[in-house]
């Protein structure tokens, strides 16, 4: 069964456990998401987890699925026990409720989705560059409070697209923070899977950094998977 897919960019969280893995269903398939090194997966019995993953389901409702949701341990045991506001460095795992029961050639699927992310990212920055680092000083000086700038797509291989995104938010302590996403579709048992992995922005080189890293969670994702 073949699917359109689209690519909304909806946000487009005891002590934390050690870095594993879980099982999840898209469809009749069970998939296999392993944790991040470094990271540890939120909880729905945790107040302030809850508080997050609710929030993220909310926004998500009816377009996509939150599978699942980890941060940096470190970050998360100073979240949980209220010495820490906010969570920078995180991930999150989605699926398109549309096409939870179809089954997609991974090879198509990626081009599907990546043709057209990179024409849009070629439209914005029509005249500027295509350098990555300079679309993301460029998106930086102009980017305002509670806007999101597409900064098109950094890599298209055998593991997915691989696209980013510039916001900068205030938060619920306050304050103000500009984040970088680095996002990846991809599809595992022919199941299509949205990737994310969210850190705040230093400076031009936050983007490549997070890629290399995303790069590494989308391999590891693929190899659980036997993909």
């Amino acid at each position: 069964m073949r699917a359109r897919i689209t690519l909304p960019f909806v946000a487009v969280l005891s002590m934390a456990c050690a870095a594993g893995a879980k099982d999840v269903r898209i469809g009749a398939v069970t998939i296999v998401l392993p944790v991040p090194s470094g990271y540890c997966e939120l909880e729905q019995a945790q107040p302030s987890d809850a508080r997050m993953i609710d929030g993220l389901r909310r926004a998500l409702a009816g377009q996509n699925e939150l599978l699942a949701i980890s941060a940096d341990c470190g970050q998360l045991n100073g979240w949980r026990a209220g010495t820490r506001p906010l969570l920078d460095d995180y991930v999150q795992v989605q699926t398109l409720i549309s096409a939870r029961d179809a089954t997609i050639p991974r090879a198509e699927g990626i081009k599907q989705i990546c043709a057209p992310l990179r024409t849009e990212g070629e439209k914005l920055f029509a005249g500027v560059t295509t350098d990555v680092k300079t679309r993301m000083e460029t998106a930086f000086k102009d980017v305002k409070v509670n806007e999101m700038r597409f900064l098109g797509v950094l890599a298209e291989d055998a593991s997915g697209c691989y696209f980013a995104l510039l916001q900068k938010l205030r938060t619920e302590a306050g304050t103000d923070k500009t984040q970088v996403t680095v996002g990846t579709a991809t599809i595992v048992k022919g199941k299509l899977v949205y990737y994310y992995s969210y850190a705040p922005y230093v400076n031009a080189d936050t983007v490549t950094a997070m890629l290399t890293r995303h790069q590494s969670n989308v391999a590891a994702l693929l190899a659980a998977n036997g993909d």
